[in-house]
């Protein structure tokens, strides 16, 4: 034990925690209210799960951004080479339809490229 207790309040932020646990190197650290009053114990292991969650939560929106980056693009082409067996859009307006797949592949890509901005930054 030591007699020189290093604690955080309830108000400090959680970085700031773990910054002086890492910098004292201590795996257990008192939180206090304002009046002094210890109010619980911040531990290492809290913070461990803590990342392993927010860990699986990443993987998990990043798996299903790649469902989407890979089946959306897909089901275009597929779609656009049905159309051209059955002869849907005539065979003079193949090139047309392969060009209007493919841009709308290019604006897919950039509206999935816009939510990996937004998720990266969480």
């Amino acid at each position: 034990m030591t007699t020189n207790i290093i604690s955080v309040t309830d108000n400090d932020e959680i970085n700031f925690a773990l910054y002086k646990m890492r910098e004292n190197n201590i795996r257990h650290m008192p939180v206090i209210d304002a009046d002094g009053r210890l109010t619980g114990f911040y531990s290492i292991r809290d913070f461990l799960k803590f990342k392993v969650n927010m860990s699986e939560q990443l993987k998990s929106k990043h798996k299903n951004l790649a469902k989407y980056q890979i089946g959306v693009p897909a089901a275009l082409i597929a779609f656009s080479f049905i159309s051209i067996w059955l002869d849907l859009f005539g065979k003079n307006n193949n090139v047309i339809l392969f060009c209007v797949v493919f841009v709308l592949i290019g604006i897919f890509s950039v509206v999935t490229a816009r939510v990996n901005i937004k998720y990266d930054e969480e």
